[in-house]
């Protein structure tokens, strides 16, 4: 799970609080996965329970990833950073990219740098 840098650009920008929603709504998937893992370990499995927990997992996943990739965003230039960074890193590195990063990837922003003309 997410263990947002204090120094870096979430934490920066107060935006810490959705990345944790985020944590929670995945371990919600994380318990319908083991759900579905169960309901097929019985004798007679009820193939209701199993569709059941499947839908669950699925609202929870996708769902998860729809509130990342639309509630980060910057306070400069307004964009989705949630969603530049999953659509544009590699699937094996997006999460450590939002955790780490110190500006915004979409305009380069750093929240509480003063800028001189």
């Amino acid at each position: 799970m997410f263990l947002v840098q204090r120094d870096g650009w979430i934490a920066a920008t107060a935006q810490a609080w959705k990345m944790y929603v985020f944590d929670i709504v995945m371990l919600g998937g994380l318990v319908c996965s083991v759900g579905v893992t169960y309901s097929f370990g019985y004798r007679n499995p009820v193939p209701w329970k199993a569709l059941a927990w499947v839908c669950g997992l699925l609202v929870t996943s996708i769902g998860g990833l729809i509130w990342l990739s639309t509630s980060l965003r910057c306070g400069a230039c307004k964009r989705a950073v949630g969603w530049h960074v999953v659509s544009t890193a590699s699937a094996n590195a997006w999460v450590r990219t939002l955790e780490t990063m110190m500006k915004c990837p979409c305009c380069g922003d750093r929240p509480g740098e003063i800028t001189r003309n």
